[in-house]
């Protein structure tokens, strides 16, 4: 199975490009899947201060985004929420399902380019 990677933007970002680039990288010495946080080294995109991601799956657009297969082939796609360190933290002390609890339960617009951190 492959897995591609997924980043939301309200506007076009050359840099984003570069990010996904970055990550694949990162990807294939680290295995990153659901639940990895990982920073970014700068903020996801201009005038934003989120400068880590989460890996999530991406339940904001379908269940059937997930899982896609083309030309015969598996392809996982995973999701990259831009998150503060303080998330991060938080993730690693308390879980994916309790962060996941907290993002939904904030009900943050996922294309902000800056948000109140949930924790």
């Amino acid at each position: 199975m492959h897995r591609e990677f997924l980043v939301c933007s309200s506007e076009p970002a050359p840099s984003l490009v570069e990010t996904l680039a970055a990550v694949v990288y990162y990807h294939h010495g680290e295995g990153l899947d659901v639940g990895h946080t990982f920073p970014i080294g700068q903020p996801w995109m201009a005038g934003a201060s989120l400068d880590y991601f989460l890996v999530s799956r991406p339940y904001p657009f379908s269940p059937d985004l997930e899982n896609c297969w083309i030309a015969g082939h598996h392809i996982r796609l995973l999701w990259l929420l831009p998150v503060y360190e303080t998330e991060c933290s938080f993730r690693h002390r308390e879980g994916l399902e309790a962060s996941k609890s907290r993002f939904d339960a904030a009900g943050f617009d996922i294309l902000a380019l800056d948000r109140p951190p949930v924790v």
